[in-house]
């Protein structure tokens, strides 16, 4: 019934050397870096994705490019695995991040079969001069070396890609009706808030409150694909063996009103663990959540508990650990992270 995740998986393989709707025009410097020799063979993190930096976008104001570092990149594929890994539920998924993470895999993949082949031409011409001077001096593999670990290291982004869409699928997989129902609560409270102007202030104002998100922006277009594939091969199966043999008024799906929920939802009363980071960019003076105490200097969030109405101050650089609902406004605006 379900779909083969392995299927959809193995096509990573494929994609890293093919990325729609992205060419090389857009990125200047890589042309020139995918034909680079170069003697750097470090695995720190300006090797593994590093051939150059990426323009991100014009910046309006300046009429600058923004540029983002692989070291960047890296940093925040590994945060937002750990973060969809510990997470109840489905994480919004990182477009431009993921666009990028593909454009360094596949220059990267050029870039080491460029220098395999340098490396086996120069040891087909060592073997050539020892035949030709009948000499018995091994080849010398040592320069190999650098390169297999490079390689190494670029499957191990690739396994961290795997793994954090594996993970997605699987809660597509679990919570596919309930992601229908809040795809649907999303767009009647679009509607709703056209005729109320405060309703984004309060949110604001109040991070304990579950924010909604869309399935555009929830999901990419091809785990789109997927979900709606799914949950039409889940429909079909339940009218197929149960609910058609059932009476109408027990035929749906999505029936909430009854005692039993009839949809499979995240706990959100998970605890989880979690250190707070602070605002992004460590801009303190424009976070409208954040508190300061005088003595010392310490900044902090505030969320409340709502069954005892007790407040619980959440300090910058401390590890607590607490319900998912009370902070998951706080991971998606990254200002924490699960552990």
């Amino acid at each position: 019934m379900s779909l083969d995740i392995d299927d959809i998986l193995a096509e990573l393989d494929r994609d890293t050397t093919v990325v729609d709707n992205i060419s090389s025009d857009n990125f200047p410097n890589a042309n020139n870096n995918r034909h680079k020799l170069t003697k750097d063979y470090s695995l720190s993190p300006n090797s593994s994705l590093d051939t150059t930096t990426v323009p991100q976008h014009n910046n309006s104001s300046s009429g600058k490019k923004k540029v983002i570092s692989s070291i960047e990149d890296f940093s925040k594929l590994m945060t937002l695995w750990k973060n969809e890994r510990c997470s109840p539920d489905l994480l919004p998924y990182p477009h431009l991040l993921m666009k990028r993470m593909l454009i360094r895999i596949q220059e990267q993949m050029e870039h080491l079969e460029i220098l395999s082949m340098n490396f086996f031409e120069a040891q087909g011409n060592n073997s050539s001069d020892n035949r030709r001077n009948m000499s018995n001096a091994p080849v010398n593999n040592n320069k190999m070396l650098p390169l297999l670990c490079m390689e190494a290291e670029l499957e191990r982004v690739k396994f961290v890609i795997r793994s954090y869409l594996r993970c997605r699928l699987a809660k597509i997989d679990k919570y596919s009706i309930y992601l229908r129902q809040i795809n649907e609560q999303y767009l009647n409270e679009e509607i709703n808030e056209e005729n109320d102007d405060d309703a984004d202030d309060d949110d604001k104002e109040n991070p304990s409150s579950l924010r909604i998100s869309p399935l555009e922006k929830l999901l990419s277009p091809e785990e789109i694909r997927y979900h709606q594939s799914h949950f039409s091969l889940l429909l079909n199966l339940l009218n197929e063996s149960v609910l058609k043999y059932m009476p109408d008024e027990l035929q749906a799906v999505n029936d909430t009103e009854a005692s039993i929920n009839m949809i499979d939802e995240p706990d959100y009363n998970k605890f989880v663990f979690i250190k707070v980071k602070g605002p992004p960019n460590n801009l303190y003076d424009t976070d409208p959540l954040l508190k300061k105490r005088t003595h010392p200097d310490i900044y902090y969030y505030s969320i409340t508990i709502p069954e005892t109405k007790e407040d619980i101050d959440l300090i910058i650089g401390s590890i607590y650990i607490v319900r998912y609902s009370l902070i998951k406004n706080l991971l998606l605006d990254e200002k924490i992270e699960l552990l």
